[in-house]
């Protein structure tokens, strides 16, 4: 799979060429990024269980292949 994704912290476009080029952790602005959703629709999917997600401190974030696993659930 590609990957196409514009890194929040630096604004160059970093392109994956697998699954494992992906950040083992996102936050949610780099979900929403990557998803190309807003950062509600991301924020929703994290409370509503849908992606599931790790509180670290007062930051939520995300694993690598819940994201993974929430895209090929998606392309079913």
């Amino acid at each position: 799979m590609n990957y196409e994704y514009d890194s929040v912290n630096d604004r160059s476009t970093i392109e994956y060429h697998s699954e494992s080029d992906l950040p083992v952790m996102m936050t949610i602005q780099e979900l929403a990024k990557f998803l190309r959703v807003s950062r509600n629709t991301a924020y929703s999917f994290v409370n509503t269980g849908v992606i599931p997600s790790v509180k670290i401190g007062r930051q939520t974030r995300i694993y690598r292949e819940d994201v993974i696993r929430f895209v090929q659930r998606s392309q079913a």
